[in-house]
């Protein structure tokens, strides 16, 4: 009698444990890292051909994170079309792909209409891991000027295909 009350009070302990233990699940963490780019598409008028590269070390909590950004954009003679960077406040990483948001808190804009100014914009970036095949990205902002701002961790989908570089997503969902 004693070695089944003893047994049942391990048994009992164990799923006490158990279920105190699964209660709480872990917050979904995700990183998104790497620097890639391209040539715009014809698609892109009279940015077509024009080299792109977005540069992103964005880490933290799903819906959350910290980090920064860079965006580089020049003529195919290597002048400086726009250039910007600045800190993530949003990213959301799963299976592969992420979106992360931040604000524009540097840059130059010498191919961008005199007086433009992105400061305190908000862009988005999102990205589909491929692994060394040329990953593919998407991202978002107000074009004509920059007047709106893209919402928190959203961007469009990945459309553009890297033929430079590599990004890695990380992610505990």
């Amino acid at each position: 009698m004693k070695l089944v009350a003893g047994a049942l009070a391990i048994m009992l302990a164990s799923v006490v444990t158990a279920g105190v233990a699964s209660a709480a699940p872990a917050e979904p963490e995700g990183s998104l890292v790497g620097s890639a780019g391209g040539k715009l598409p014809k698609s892109f008028g009279p940015l077509g051909g024009d080299p792109v590269r977005f540069t992103v070390d964005a880490k933290g909590p799903a819906g959350g994170g910290g980090g920064t950004f860079h965006v580089v954009h020049t003529k195919p003679d290597g002048t400086a079309h726009a250039e910007f960077s600045g800190r993530v406040d949003c990213l959301i990483a799963a299976h592969g792909q992420a979106v992360m948001t931040g604000i524009v808190e540097r840059e130059a804009l010498p191919g961008l209409p005199p007086g433009s100014t992105i400061i305190g914009k908000r862009i988005g970036l999102s990205v589909a891991d491929q692994g060394r095949r040329g990953d593919r990205i998407g991202w978002s902002w107000a074009t004509g000027g920059f007047q709106e701002n893209t919402l928190p961790c959203t961007s469009t989908v990945p459309f553009f295909t890297t033929t430079h570089g590599d990004y890695k997503i990380r992610s505990t969902f």
